[in-house]
């Protein structure tokens, strides 16, 4: 998971030998997609490998930039989609909720704590905290 042109973006590579070892030194290509299409491609794929037995996760519309329900009753409206776990030092391989003030998700939210904060307690919205897990 990496942030790539301002957004939350998935990574990853081809490589043409089947030998572990020779990852390192094969790579056909490198594609970098949004979280959202790689997702809806993975729940696509394991809808037709399980059939009825699948069911998409409750947190799956979070792929959009969708109004908390928290906020909905506030004068204050609040948005999250999910995105790359933010991490100071490193590229995480996890994801989380980010908190946004517009529609479009794109002006983060600010509540005066650390990403790091965000990514373990969550943020605090009118006095409460809103998980990111």
């Amino acid at each position: 998971c990496i942030n790539y042109n301002s957004g939350h973006m998935i990574k990853f590579d081809f490589y043409q030998s089947t030998e572990g070892y020779q990852c390192r030194f094969n790579n056909i290509g490198s594609y970098v997609v949004s979280i959202s299409h790689y997702m809806r491609a993975y729940f696509n794929q394991q809808a037709l490998l399980q059939g009825n037995n699948f069911a998409l996760p409750g947190d799956a519309g979070y792929l959009n930039c969708v109004m908390l329900q928290e906020t909905e009753q506030s004068e204050t409206k609040l948005y999250a989609k999910i995105g790359c776990m933010d991490r100071e030092t490193f590229t995480s391989t996890k994801l989380q909720l980010h908190v946004y003030n517009d529609d479009q998700c794109s002006v983060p939210y600010d509540d005066g704590e650390t990403s790091k904060k965000h990514s373990t307690r969550g943020y605090e919205i009118n006095g409460y905290y809103f998980s990111t897990r």
